[in-house]
């Protein structure tokens, strides 16, 4: 290991003063080519006045006309898109969701409401939402509702629970 960082240390700088002579002529063409092309027959590179001047992205062009992939119709701006909730006519409460695979679908576990009761429970953050049937949930917990995998599917990706949704009925 020795022998070859002090191989290194003395080739490298060597090669380096010597291809420093070569490098001073700035015409000559580089000693290192492309495997399978020959250096000394590569194609001379193209002039200015080879190159058109409408192809050269470094020259402004007069031409205002949006790129091809902008071409088409152009959006109004004079509509707009208002999201309005809808009101409920019960009550509502902001709760966090999760779920469990013993709870079957169409069912809703959570301590707040009557069982029995229909429910709607909205996800705040997307705005999905489902109906189930309200049921006691086992735990005492009044600031959770538990749905069934499927119904929680639908309202949000399993691996965000849990999430803050509004129930209401």
């Amino acid at each position: 290991m020795a022998i070859a960082s002090a191989l290194t240390v003395v080739a490298l700088p060597a090669m380096w003063l010597a291809n420093d002579d070569a490098s001073s002529d700035r015409g000559a063409a580089p000693n290192v080519a492309a495997v399978g092309v020959d250096a000394a027959g590569a194609a001379p590179e193209p002039t200015a006045t080879e190159v058109p001047a409408q192809d050269d992205p470094l020259t402004p062009s007069d031409d205002t006309s949006p790129p091809p992939f902008l071409a088409g119709p152009t959006a109004t701006s004079d509509r707009r898109v208002v999201v309005v909730r809808p009101t409920s006519n019960g009550q509502s409460v902001v709760l966090d969701a999760t779920f469990r695979r013993a709870v079957p679908s169409g069912i809703c576990q959570v301590n707040r409401v009557p069982d029995g009761t229909e429910l709607t429970v909205v996800n705040r953050e997307n705005g999905r939402s489902i109906e189930c049937v309200a049921a006691p949930l086992a735990s005492g917990s009044f600031d959770e509702v538990v749905l069934g995998p499927d119904d929680f599917e639908v309202i949000a990706d399993v691996i965000e629970a849990p999430v803050r949704v509004e129930m209401t009925w």
